[in-house]
């Protein structure tokens, strides 16, 4: 003999699997933001901003700064700056004095 299940447990069921829809949707968005981040990412690495040809790494004192191989952009990643003030006023009064010079 078969029981007809109660209009609560149809609810709890019911809610059971919407919860579960919804985790489903959760973890595909985040893998979708993750993919999406990862191929900005791949396609931006080490690409000048200022006209989007391929940067070298030089190093300055004891810091690696991004150099732009095609227009000389050189680029400072967070932190980079304060490293060479620290290392050595006279390298940033010498990249202060490029900078300068092409104004």
């Amino acid at each position: 003999m078969s029981t007809k299940p109660s209009h609560s447990e149809e609810e709890f069921f019911a809610r059971e699997e919407q919860e579960k829809k919804h985790q489903f949707h959760k973890k595909q968005k985040q893998k979708n933001d993750q993919a999406q981040r990862d191929l900005q990412k791949n396609l931006h690495f080490m690409k000048c901003p200022k006209c989007g040809d391929d940067l070298k790494s030089v190093r300055i004192s004891f810091v690696d700064i991004d150099e732009c191989v095609k227009c000389g952009a050189m680029v400072l990643d967070k932190g980079e700056l304060d490293k060479l003030k620290v290392a050595d006023n006279t390298v940033l009064r010498a990249l202060v004095d490029v900078f300068k010079k092409d104004r």
